[in-house]
């Protein structure tokens, strides 16, 4: 087993430790210990099979990788390759909120309204409501932004209010057609 070393932009392909402690030495920045030595070879006859890490000083260190790969120009093609094979494409994944369907639509939004509360002094407090509303909108999304828009713009409302995340535990909504018999 072979094992790949970076330190920084520094890299070689060891075969063995003779290797592994020339190209070490060879960084002025690296103390190269007997210890140091000693954990590496350790490492390389584990059956460790994820890279490690040695410090150099307190805030740098350098990689190991094992590999069996001969050569650093494969090793890097390795890499490429995989990385290339492990990125599946995407699916277009839409929202059920983004479904086009233009028409009104019945939707309950619940929210945290801050109000004030008279008493020992002034206190705010939030307490959970919800608003049920007519919307003309193209998507469940849209009535959602207007539904919230509504509500920021009210001067009943405190603007402290809280609006969470569209989801359907915070919001639902029920198409009712193109138009209102």
């Amino acid at each position: 087993m072979n094992i790949y070393i970076r330190y920084f932009d520094d890299e070689t392909l060891c075969h063995n430790m003779g290797e592994v402690e020339e190209f070490l030495t060879g960084i002025g920045e690296i103390n190269v210990t007997p210890k140091m030595l000693d954990d590496i070879a350790a490492y390389a006859e584990s059956t460790m099979g994820y890279p490690k890490r040695m410090k150099t000083s307190a805030r740098n260190f350098f990689i190991m990788i094992k590999t069996p790969l001969d050569t650093l120009a494969e090793f890097h093609a390795n890499g490429k390759e995989t990385r290339e094979d492990n990125v599946a494409p995407q699916p277009v994944s839409e929202s059920k909120y983004d479904e086009a369907r233009t028409g009104w639509y019945r939707c309950e939004k619940k929210f945290k309204r801050m109000i004030s509360v008279e008493g020992e002094g002034r206190k705010l407090v939030y307490v959970d409501s919800s608003i049920e509303v007519l919307v003309y909108a193209n998507t469940p999304r849209e009535c959602h932004t207007k539904v919230v828009d509504y509500l920021r713009s009210r001067d009943d409302v405190d603007s402290r209010s809280q609006y969470p995340s569209l989801k359907e535990s915070n919001f639902t909504y029920e198409y009712q057609g193109a138009t209102l018999s």
